[in-house]
């Protein structure tokens, strides 16, 4: 049954406890793919003027257009791998299960980064990295778990936890490769890509041993009747999102069905599963009405098409948006800084860059700990996502 509409609130007191070990084995998950990440952003201006030396080009040095494009290039071939195999990787979250894809996107990423700081040239980066992309699903995985081991009443905290983990990153990361930097002189930057490799591997050892499988074909049967009924109030609320009454509805219960549909959306994301609304499963009490975006189940229910849900695709086009332009900047930043002054550079050297980089990352981590839920509570989600526009 549905959580009753009079006691459902989301205030502090009223929260389900979060199961803190499943968590903090996300949240490191989360942390070393934010480390993994942005510790190459200091070192790849760096690494292609290397491997151009040792290619033959004598005169290759960081003011060189060259440099900057392949760096680029080889910055691009991750995401890119990313959404090659992005398809195929939800299909196999909803066959396989979370947990699998987790491991192997973690130990897959510990191996890459080791393989990156070993290689020789150019090309063979360009490979690990298009292979590093196409293997790692983890931060879908991350969300899907997290929507699967919370309720409506404290997902949004756990969530929360995730951005968290990924701030942190990205002011450990940079730090972490200014450190490690040329620690070994026949491999200059073997030690960042192992350390940050070695977090990756200790992440999915945690995960290994801390982590449920939370599919639900892959889940005890009381576990999943216990979580049967709040799958029903997602799926009421997707189908609140298309229904024409929707002006009819009180405030209240509007509010409440918008958390649910919020957290039925959350749990479709990465994956390639539909969510079956109430009396899907149980076909024998007839068909359901078919709806705007709907498409007509076999059995009588109804499978609603997630890219037709109202509003749906809009915060998919931002989300791109927003993220190409902060990719562009994180990616921009360091061929900028390691440029000589007389190219209109600032002449850094890759240790100055990381801590520039890693003074960004913390100022966010600290923003995002202490101000973002006074601010998500008092202005909402969507005037939170208005303002980052904005102010962006």
């Amino acid at each position: 049954m549905c959580a009753s509409r009079a006691t459902r609130r989301y205030d502090a007191d009223a929260s389900t406890p979060l199961p803190w070990g499943c968590v903090g084995a996300v949240f490191l998950a989360q942390l070393a793919q934010g480390v993994q990440l942005n510790s190459l952003f200091p070192l790849l201006v760096f690494m292609v003027r290397d491997w151009q030396v040792a290619a033959g080009s004598l005169d290759a040095d960081v003011s060189d257009p060259s440099v900057a494009r392949q760096a680029g290039l080889l910055a691009s071939c991750y995401p890119f791998g990313l959404f090659v195999a992005g398809f195929f990787w939800g299909r196999v979250l909803d066959t396989w299960g979370r947990k699998p894809v987790l491991l192997v996107g973690a130990f897959g990423a510990a191996l890459a980064s080791v393989l990156l700081g070993l290689a020789p040239n150019y090309r063979v980066a360009i490979g690990v990295r298009l292979l590093a992309g196409c293997a790692n699903f983890i931060s879908p995985s991350l969300r899907c778990i997290i929507a699967e081991i919370t309720d409506a009443s404290n997902q949004a905290r756990a969530m929360s936890y995730i951005s968290l983990a990924w701030n942190l990153g990205t002011a450990m990361g940079p730090v972490l490769s200014g450190m490690l930097d040329g620690a070994i002189a026949a491999y200059p930057y073997l030690a960042p890509c192992a350390a940050s490799g070695a977090l990756s591997f200790v992440s999915g050892v945690v995960a290994l041993i801390a982590l449920p499988e939370t599919l639900s074909s892959k889940r005890t049967r009381s576990h999943q009747d216990a979580t049967e009924g709040e799958t029903d109030c997602e799926a009421k609320g997707l189908l609140s999102l298309e229904s024409d009454d929707s002006a009819d509805t009180p405030a209240e219960d509007a509010n409440l069905e918008t958390d649910y549909a919020l957290r039925g959306l959350t749990k479709l994301q990465g994956s390639s599963a539909s969510l079956v609304p109430l009396g899907a499963r149980d076909s024998s009490a007839g068909g359901a009405n078919a709806r705007s975006g709907a498409t007509a189940a076999a059995d009588g229910g109804t499978t609603e098409v997630w890219w037709k849900f109202q509003g749906v695709l809009p915060a998919l086009l931002s989300y791109m948006l927003i993220a190409a332009v902060y990719i562009w900047l994180d990616e921009m930043f360091p061929v900028f800084a390691a440029a000589d002054r007389e190219y209109g550079g600032l002449g850094l050297s890759t240790r100055t860059i990381s801590i520039v980089l890693s003074t960004g990352g913390a100022v966010v981590f600290v923003f995002t700990l202490t101000s973002i839920p006074r601010l998500t509570k008092r202005f909402g989600a969507v005037g939170m996502l208005r303002g980052g526009f904005v102010l962006s």
